[in-house]
């Protein structure tokens, strides 16, 4: 469990400087790609609703997520900036 409360937290993934964790959580109601701080405080929400997400990465330079989303039916790679603007599906 990455923090307390009665939701999921799954598939966790930790920046390159270690300051910062990406995971998948319900904490919203439904399933999302999250940042947060290794301490566990600021949660952040980046993702739209989707049928399904699949596991955060991190970028080289921490500044993205990358992820995987099924959105009417096609999964594809998603990139997010971690202030949580502009999802793109990766070409």
């Amino acid at each position: 469990m990455l923090t307390g409360g009665t939701y999921n937290n799954k598939v966790g993934a930790w920046s390159h400087d270690g300051k910062r964790i990406a995971f998948k959580s319900d904490r919203s109601g439904k399933w999302g790609i999250y940042v947060m701080n290794a301490d566990g405080s600021t949660a952040k929400l980046l993702t739209e609703e989707c049928e399904e997400f699949g596991h955060p990465v991190w970028s080289a330079d921490d500044s993205q997520i990358f992820y995987t989303a099924t959105r009417g039916g096609a999964t594809r790679i998603w990139e997010i900036s971690t202030d949580g603007g502009g999802a793109r599906p990766v070409k």
